[in-house]
């Protein structure tokens, strides 16, 4: 049993879609970058959060307190990766996507109304 010879040469190998595959690449190293400037900032003003919004007569608790605060965030993503991820598998990725930026959106400007106590 022999096998037919192609008739075409093989020549160079073209990536169908390689420039949107580059543009995925470049979005989601910028996100990562963005998310890792959120936990950096997040880290250098853990003092000043633990001082403004967890008092104690111990600094290093302040700190704790805050840092944990961090932490719980961490702890309650794979949640909202449930509920998000099964919502965007019903209504669509692009509604999945939008109520997920949406809720961020809506949570920044939270941060800075949160009152502070008394120092």
């Amino acid at each position: 049993m022999t096998i037919p010879q192609q008739k075409n040469q093989p020549g160079p190998v073209q990536v169908a879609g390689s420039q949107s595959a580059t543009r995925g690449i470049v979005a989601a190293t910028i996100g990562n970058a963005l998310e890792w400037f959120d936990i950096a900032i997040y880290a250098l003003l853990a003092i000043y959060i633990g001082r403004n919004f967890f008092p104690s007569h111990d600094p290093g608790v302040e700190l704790i307190q805050a840092f944990a605060v961090f932490g719980v965030s961490y702890l309650i993503r794979p949640l909202g990766g449930l509920v998000l991820g099964s919502f965007a598998d019903r209504h669509g990725l692009k509604k999945g996507l939008t109520v997920t930026i949406r809720l961020m959106v809506l949570g920044k400007p939270c941060w800075p109304s949160c009152p502070a106590t008394e120092p």
